[in-house]
């Protein structure tokens, strides 16, 4: 039995001996980690710097001091995104806040994209503001708050001014479309109503030529009936010069019968010459009734001629 205790004594001592050693070394690791990198750091040599950090934190991920250094070697290398990470990690401190604070900063200022700028000012608005909550009397993490603050009004505002510019303009654009469409539906109308105004106009055209063709039919029966009456006309006027015509034949045949009965009166005047005066008084009366009939003859033809004129047609007919 004193055996098994004084064995189980001595494995409890080497394991506190050890235990003590690597806390030991753990711990001189670390300070040597920081030391070193301190070194490194005041002499401007920030890349060592920060691999000794480094060591350290591969022991320690969450030892505050190594990552405020590592966070402070970062934020002199210009990688603000790593510098970011590491104060997370650190102890509150005026310049955890303040580095963190300016590490947005200087990302918004680098960037060319504005939705991306303007989310690195509101991070380094939040890091100022927590900084102030927790040390409201420190002046820089004011200062620098508000300078971000007017930062982002600034680009606020002219956001909004950008907008309203694209409001404007979209409006413009719009009305002037509205103004096209108008014009294009008066256009519309316009050719709509030329198009009636043709219809129209082609309606009454063939209206017009409808009745002209009427009224050239009805000039066409007008002067079909027009020239039967001028052929009856004519056929009664042609009848009427015959019938003059007879009659003067008629009226000289008597004269000649006339003439040849005096020839032979003449070529008897021996003759007749001893003939009583009852052949005188008859050849006399014989001449008498001669003239008569020439003169019913002449008052006839007169007459004939009276109603030619009476017709309307004297130009074509006088005599």
């Amino acid at each position: 039995m004193k055996k098994i205790s004084f064995v189980s004594g001595s494995l409890i001592i080497i394991m506190l001996v050890l235990f003590l050693t690597g806390v030991l070394d753990f711990n001189n690791g670390i300070k040597k980690s920081i030391a070193s990198g301190n070194k490194l750091y005041a002499s401007e040599d920030y890349d060592k710097s920060l691999e000794a950090y480094q060591k350290g934190l591969e022991k320690n991920p969450e030892d505050t001091i190594l990552n405020y250094n590592s966070g402070q070697a970062s934020y002199q290398l210009n990688d603000y995104e790593q510098a970011i990470e590491h104060y997370d990690k650190a102890s509150n401190k005026v310049d955890k806040y303040l580095n963190q604070g300016n590490c947005s900063y200087k990302l918004a200022d680098s960037s060319n994209d504005m939705n991306q700028k303007m989310e690195c000012y509101n991070k380094a608005l939040e890091a100022y503001k927590n900084g102030m909550v927790n040390f409201p009397s420190n002046v820089e993490l004011k200062y620098n708050y508000e300078l971000v603050k007017s930062k982002i009004d600034e680009m606020n505002k002219d956001n909004q001014n950008q907008q309203d510019d694209k409001n404007q303009e979209d409006n413009k654009e719009n009305q002037q479309d509205d103004k096209k469409n108008n014009q294009d539906g008066k256009s519309d109308q316009q050719d709509n109503q030329d198009n009636e105004e043709n219809g129209d106009n082609k309606q009454e055209q063939q209206q017009d030529k409808d009745n002209q063709n009427h009224e050239s039919g009805s000039n066409d029966e007008n002067k079909n009936e027009d020239g039967e009456d001028e052929s009856k006309e004519e056929e009664q006027e042609s009848e009427q010069s015959k019938n003059q015509e007879g009659n003067q034949d008629e009226d000289k045949k008597n004269q000649q019968e006339q003439g040849e009965k005096s020839d032979e009166d003449k070529e008897d005047g021996s003759s007749m010459n001893k003939e009583d005066t009852s052949e005188g008084e008859q050849n006399d009366k014989d001449i008498m009734q001669i003239l008569q009939m020439l003169e019913k003859q002449e008052e006839s033809s007169l007459k004939n001629n009276q109603q030619v004129k009476n017709s309307g047609k004297e130009e074509k007919y006088d005599w």
